[in-house]
């Protein structure tokens, strides 16, 4: 019998655009649920989660007992936090030196609430760059998570990835663990065809077609913590399953990668996401859904946003409070919004343009912006706005959407590669 051990990492985040209810809403049917799994007395897995900062501030507001639980099952090191910036920045989109001070800034505030060390680091999105990967090594993390397509492009067959841990060619001593894209749907019952699963037998079989058969296995899978609850209702429940299995193991990723006997992977370092496809890092847009040179918005957006990232460089990491907000009105989801892949909402777009608005306006108090640059970004916002409008009253939207899923034809989103 194969030994299976499972790493998984959920990942828990809300923009700050989200309206309360539905964070709260969040919290009571996707993380209390799987949180107190892992802090009962009786369990005997372990599992990585990364809680942006942003996101457990909101959760010390909204359920302090959530935040007990979590540091409950962290000082029994049942949960491995991992490191990530403070309100789920896409790295690769800016300059090194400001990334690391976003994730400095996550990374303090969870060791400082939880009081555990933090070694590992999960970049939001899975977005991977050489210099997102460089600024990570230099703030002396000891290893991070990405997905499997870095394997797929180093010439590796999607089914030997998991059983092996990696490192880069451009980087000595940075150890890097794959999620599995095809695990990950299963868990989350995305994937029509293991729709089906809910006991850890028949999840036993599946994950033995999926893999290359070997001694020991090491699978890493990751996704959104909201899918085990919130999206899906009492998905939590596999999770408990699994726990209650005797033939697979639930692992954290931090000590796999410690306990690993077999000697790593080596592999490129390349642009891309968890959720890139072959055809669009073909076209030179590894960020397609947050940054698409193509899409009008995501020119406007991040036009404005280097005015506030330019404010961003000449703040001190000692500044928690300025690069709170600048960490705030920078989160990924008003561009994920704005993509039509096939996502899209203008309530979220303006609300985010807005909040970059708000935030440049108090930052131009502390004369870190210029009159000029911030009379520039008003302007910039007003024609996000106006721009998201014209796309949603004309039907442009709509049609980008539609000619994005005739592309991707029928099938999971992002599953696979192209």
């Amino acid at each position: 019998m194969v030994n299976i051990d499972l790493s998984l990492l959920l990942h828990g985040y809300q923009p700050p655009t989200q309206p309360y209810h539905i964070v709260k809403k969040i919290i009571e049917e996707a993380y209390v649920p799987t949180i107190e799994l892992f802090a009962s007395d009786d369990c005997n897995g372990e599992i990585s989660m990364n809680l942006s900062a942003e996101m457990i501030e909101r959760l010390c507001e909204a359920n302090n007992s959530v935040v007990s639980k979590i540091k409950r099952a962290v000082k029994r090191k049942k949960v491995e936090l991992t490191g990530s910036s403070y309100c789920h920045w896409i790295l690769p989109l800016v300059k090194k030196e400001e990334g690391k001070k976003q994730i400095e800034l996550g990374v303090k505030l969870l060791e400082r609430v939880f009081d555990t060390e933090i070694d590992g680091v999960f970049p939001p999105e899975m977005c991977c760059s050489k210099e997102t990967v460089e600024g990570i090594q230099e703030l002396q993390f000891k290893w991070c998570v990405l997905d499997e397509i870095l394997a797929i492009l180093s010439g590796e067959s999607h089914k030997s990835v998991g059983t092996n841990f990696y490192e880069f060619t451009d980087f000595n001593g940075l150890m890097v663990s794959l999620r599995r894209r095809d695990v990950s749907r299963i868990l989350t019952s995305v994937s029509e065809k293991y729709k089906g699963i809910n006991d850890s037998e028949r999840l036993y079989e599946v994950l033995e077609e999926v893999v290359v058969p070997s001694e020991d296995v090491v699978i890493c899978a990751a996704d959104d913590l909201e899918h085990f609850g919130h999206h899906h209702k009492g998905r939590y429940s596999i999770l408990k399953k699994i726990l209650e299995s005797r033939k697979i193991k639930l692992v954290c990723i931090g000590k796999s990668i410690k306990n690993n006997n077999v000697k790593s992977k080596k592999i490129h370092c390349e642009s891309c996401s968890w959720a890139s496809r072959l055809e669009e890092l073909d076209k030179g847009i590894p960020y397609a859904l947050w940054y698409d040179k193509n899409n009008d918005i995501h020119r406007l957006q991040w036009s404005v946003a280097d005015i506030l990232l330019k404010a961003h460089g000449q703040i001190s990491i000692d500044d928690e409070h300025l690069l709170k907000l600048i960490g705030k009105a920078l989160h990924s989801c008003q561009f994920w919004w704005a993509s039509c892949r096939p996502n899209w909402n203008v309530y979220y777009i303006e609300k985010g343009a807005k909040m970059i608005e708000e935030t440049a306006k108090i930052i131009y108090g502390t004369g870190l912006i210029e009159k000029g640059d911030y009379t520039e970004a008003k302007k910039i916002v007003d024609n996000i706005v106006m721009t998201a409008q014209k796309w949603e009253n004309e039907g442009i939207s709509k049609k980008k959407i539609s000619d994005f899923k005739k592309l991707i034809g029928e099938g999971p989103l992002y599953t696979f590669y192209g």
